[in-house]
């Protein structure tokens, strides 16, 4: 798994999230995602799933991970191309409202 930052405030999230990697997962990507961060002070973060390989319910633990550290430093996320299988995950565990709420095709930026 690796999440790249493709262009400024974009980054793409490629790879599994299961069980077995989520913990370093979520590290890995608050790492990245803090480092961006304290260099550009930029105050949105849009990640691409596009290229997500496998999911299971983890890699929404993930994604809220990810979501308290952009609220505790003030910045927006979105997640774009989320696949049908997260989006269905999400729904069996209550909590695509928070998902959607994230979602880049929602989400109108400046």
């Amino acid at each position: 798994m690796s999440l790249e930052m493709a262009d400024k405030g974009h980054f793409v999230l490629d790879g599994p999230i299961t069980f077995d990697n989520a913990a370093s997962v979520a590290a890995e990507g608050e790492s990245v995602l803090s480092r961006f961060f304290e260099e550009s002070a930029e105050g949105h973060w849009d990640i691409d799933l596009g290229k997500l390989e496998l999911t299971d319910s983890s890699a929404l633990s993930v994604f809220l991970s990810w979501m308290r550290l952009a609220h505790k430093n003030n910045v927006t996320i979105c997640f774009s191309n989320i696949p049908c299988q997260l989006a269905a995950l999400a729904q069996v565990c209550d909590v695509q409202e928070l998902m959607q709420g994230a979602s880049c095709e929602l989400t109108q930026h400046s």
